[in-house]
């Protein structure tokens, strides 16, 4: 172990702090930096009780979540026992944000362990960084924040990255008043919350043009209209792929039957270019009206199930209540049962910041937790969000703006979710894209449409009285797929907004992928099972995703069961399957990705984000990805149509 670490947690030690601050000159400090130290109580009192053997195991735990809570933010040090500093970087998040996340991370009920910080910025032009140590130090030995000092809550007045140096922080005036009432909202507040259906509808009869003129002078067309285009000229590609590829089914009829041939080349060929076609025409004719600001913004309550989630749930709920969102924000957090520390860590939120909400209910799942805080939820919009998601400071701003702009009858938008732990490995950073490009694209094309197919738990905004009429999130294993084409089916409307931008976890090993990508295909087949048929006859715009989905299954089977073998065949010669044109999709499959990227990528920028270059990731999305994920989804959707056990 360095000199420079703690043997026992692992962290490094206040020697190492006073030589990273020492090299926080003005040269190098590109960013202002909080400085924290966080002192523990009641470690003592446990090391008694407990013994030093369990005081260490304790210690170890603290300063895992510690790390987990800074993630790439900051920096912890073990300054003695019971006693941390954090040095904390401000980016996507405030300094405070992330000190609030590291405090409340060290909470601990069970062990009778409770955490309080006192900060100081250390702003750009700051000439002697490892100053800021010694003021805390000061205040430490003669200010009465000693005992008193709690850590800087989300909408305290002073924000510790954007002051001087020598500020200290202390509650608000609000928050001691609020603690010592023992109250958690202000009448004037609830008044205002109570009246926030008005507000969506004073919003949404505003002057704002639903048009938005379309780029190089080009003609406006109606969405029906653009949709109908893009239908053409899939149509228009598929007749010319089987026109193309008729030799080649003849071929392959003389050997396996006409049907065989031409439903195996359907399936990996024909329609998925037909589909592919309809996208990229559909994202080009794509241009929604911009964000529009000036609304007086509606109440809105953010719900968080939580289960085993000590580790992320503090950064979560700092990253939260760290937003810029100018209407009420309440935040309730639903612990599902768990049996780790999540929710002594969420209760610690509580006493730091008073939109905090914790409930804590028997362990039934995901939807059982967040039915159970949407009952209590007041707020005319309600958005939920995973428990390891980070939403960007302008995140709930920017979707709930996308509502307002949108038709009356709109009843839920979903964000755009990326991969927060993109560096991983080359398996996270294939899915960077596919979150980017797959996903985010193929929302943009159903919301041309006002109908997103999956408006999903790990981000979206819901109008609370239509979620609640149709019945909050159903038991089953794609909640927020079936949940969602529950509003279509009552007659609403769904969209999406890719510059609200959220990060969450996606697995980082092959078997914890292939577990949740056979969820989604089992939640897609309890979806269409449902409403799949009810929605097609309707014969709206939004049937051909749903008709697209029923196809899934069969592109899927067909993918794994012929397409992969043939590409083992043609590695010996055989081309029967596949063959030289074969290669004619790349080209497609590369003007496809270059409009998704081009698309996606000025979203990011208009959400103050840039693109993360994994040129390996790509490769492994573009080439190799879809034969790892089909037959994955395969056996998903034989898991729901078997009626196997349910795991999350």
């Amino acid at each position: 172990m360095s000199a420079l670490r703690d043997p026992v947690t692992g962290l490094r030690n206040g020697e190492q702090l006073h030589v990273d601050l020492s090299l926080l000159d003005s040269d190098q400090l590109t960013s202002p930096h909080v400085l924290a130290t966080i002192t523990l109580a009641g470690l003592r009192d446990y090391e008694d009780a407990r013994g030093n053997e369990a005081s260490e195991r304790l210690r170890s735990v603290l300063a895992a979540r510690l790390v987990a809570a800074l993630g790439e933010s900051g920096k912890a040090y073990l300054l003695e026992p019971g006693r941390f500093a954090v040095l904390a970087r401000p980016g996507r998040a405030s300094g405070e944000a992330i000190v609030t996340a590291a405090t409340a991370a060290l909470h601990d009920e069970r062990a009778g362990i409770t955490a309080k910080a006192l900060s100081v910025a250390i702003p750009l032009d700051a000439r002697a960084p490892a100053s800021a140590l010694r003021l805390i130090e000061r205040e430490l030995a003669t200010s009465e924040l000693t005992t008193a000092a709690t850590p800087p809550t989300a909408h305290a007045a002073a924000r510790p990255d954007r002051a001087d140096v020598g500020r200290t922080y202390a509650p608000s005036q609000r928050e001691v008043r609020h603690r010592a009432e023992g109250g958690h909202a202000d009448e004037a507040e609830d008044a205002m919350a109570s009246t926030g259906s008005q507000s969506i509808a004073a919003a949404r009869r505003r002057g704002v043009s639903p048009h938005n003129r379309p780029p190089h002078g080009l003609p406006y067309l109606r969405a029906t209209t653009r949709f109908w285009i893009s239908v053409l000229l899939g149509t228009i590609w598929m007749a010319l792929s089987t026109w193309v590829a008729w030799p080649w089914v003849e071929d392959l009829g003389a050997s396996i039957s006409m049907p065989a041939a031409i439903l195996l080349v359907a399936g990996i060929a024909l329609i998925p270019g037909y589909l592919n076609v309809q996208l990229v025409s559909s994202l080009l004719m794509d241009h929604p009206a911009p964000i529009d600001f000036d609304f007086s913004y509606p109440g809105l309550t953010l719900l968080i199930a939580a289960y085993e989630e000590e580790r992320n749930i503090s950064r979560t709920l700092a990253y939260a209540l760290d937003q810029d969102y100018p209407g009420i924000l309440r935040v309730i957090v639903a612990d599902d049962g768990s049996s780790d520390a999540t929710p002594s860590i969420a209760r610690a939120m509580v006493t730091m910041d008073d939109r905090v909400e914790v409930i804590e209910v028997s362990h039934g799942g995901k939807a059982n937790a967040l039915n159970a805080a949407l009952l209590i939820a007041r707020t005319p919009l309600v958005a939920t969000i995973d428990a390891d998601t980070l939403l960007m400071p302008n995140a709930l701003r920017r979707i709930v703006a996308r509502m307002l702009l949108s038709p009356q009858d709109t009843v839920a938008v979903a964000g755009s979710v990326l991969a927060r732990n993109s560096r991983a490995g080359l398996l996270t950073r294939a899915q960077t894209w596919d979150y980017m490009l797959g996903i985010g694209s193929i929302k943009r094309q159903q919301a041309l449409l006002q109908s997103t197919l999956v408006a999903q738990g790990a981000f979206s905004v819901y109008d609370r009285d239509a979620l609640s009429a149709a019945g909050g999130w159903p038991d089953c294993i794609g909640e927020d797929i079936v949940m969602t084409w529950a509003l279509l089916y009552a007659g609403g409307r769904t969209s999406y907004e890719p510059t609200a931008v959220a990060f969450t976890e996606v697995p980082e090993t092959l078997r914890h992928l292939a577990r949740q990508r056979r969820r989604w295909a089992r939640g897609m087949i309890e979806g269409l099972r449902t409403y799949g048929v009810s929605l097609v006859r309707r014969r709206l715009p939004y049937a051909h995703s749903v008709a697209a989905d029923m196809l899934f299954p069969y592109l899927d089977l067909t993918f794994t069961l012929a397409f992969i073998p043939g590409l083992a065949l043609a590695c010996f010669g055989n081309f029967a399957i596949v063959g030289p044109m074969t290669l004619a999709v790349l080209p497609l499959n590369a003007v496809l990705s270059n409009v998704m990227y081009r698309r996606q990528r000025r979203s990011l920028r208009q959400a103050g984000l840039t693109v993360r270059s994994h040129p390996f990731g790509f490769v492994l999305y573009l080439l190799l990805y879809q034969l790892m994920m089909s037959p994955v989804s395969v056996a998903g959707y034989a898991e729901e149509l078997l009626s196997t056990a349910r795991r999350w």
